[in-house]
């Protein structure tokens, strides 16, 4: 990362992005919006996004129905379905443990064993 000189910061993310997902082995079709011929803004534009790829459920994070209509996702039979992360524990050099660190010091720390710790609760 630090021989490259970057041009932009959204190209520094996309790459540290998918060094993270080649390093919890993870191989997601990533598509990115400005790519994609879209319309629209807020809603509409989450909306055109979900047709776009054939979705037909929306994924949000904490608070997203404050800023999203909901209405209108229904009446695109688009299921929405709230993000309800919590957050792993897991080995940290120092004590005590430090919740909300990036990925990073996950994977610093655990390694391997990375990716079960942030999937396990999905498989409860």
């Amino acid at each position: 990362l630090y021989r490259k000189e970057w041009e932009n910061l959204s190209e520094l993310n996309e790459t540290i992005i998918r060094y993270v997902l080649v390093q919890l082995r993870l191989a997601p079709k990533i598509v990115k919006a400005s790519e994609m011929p879209l319309q629209g803004r807020g809603t509409e534009l989450l909306i055109e996004i979900c047709k776009q790829l054939g979705a037909d459920t929306y994924i949000y994070g904490k608070h997203g129905e404050d800023y999203m209509d909901v209405e209108k996702f229904q009446r695109h039979a688009i299921t929405l379905l709230p993000q309800d992360f919590i957050h792993p524990c897991y080995r940290q050099l120092h004590q005590p443990f430090i919740e909300n660190m990036s990925i990073i010091d996950l994977l610093f720390n655990e390694g391997d064993k990375s990716v079960r710790l942030i999937t396990a609760q999905s498989n409860a």
